[in-house]
């Protein structure tokens, strides 16, 4: 399994902003695109940008939706544990 740098961080406040986004609009297309452009995860580069993205959607995919749900509406503490 490959893994990059930015796998060693949870990046949760990020994963939060990412969630939150893609309850909101349930397209993937759509929530990169609205990342990028606002650039919400705070990335000075595009590249880097896209990178962490795409390592967050990577995890993100993984779960319910019930999950993602949760994830949604909790604090930063109780997200960190899921």
């Amino acid at each position: 399994m490959k893994y990059s740098y930015i796998s060693r961080t949870l990046l949760t406040n990020e994963t939060l902003k990412v969630v939150s986004l893609y309850i909101e609009l349930k397209n993937w297309t759509d929530v990169k695109k609205t990342v990028l452009e606002e650039n919400l995860l705070q990335k000075n580069k595009t590249s880097s940008q896209k990178r962490q993205f795409r390592e967050i959607k990577a995890r993100l995919e993984k779960l319910s939706d019930e999950l993602l749900d949760y994830l949604n509406q909790s604090d930063i503490n109780t997200a960190k544990l899921t």
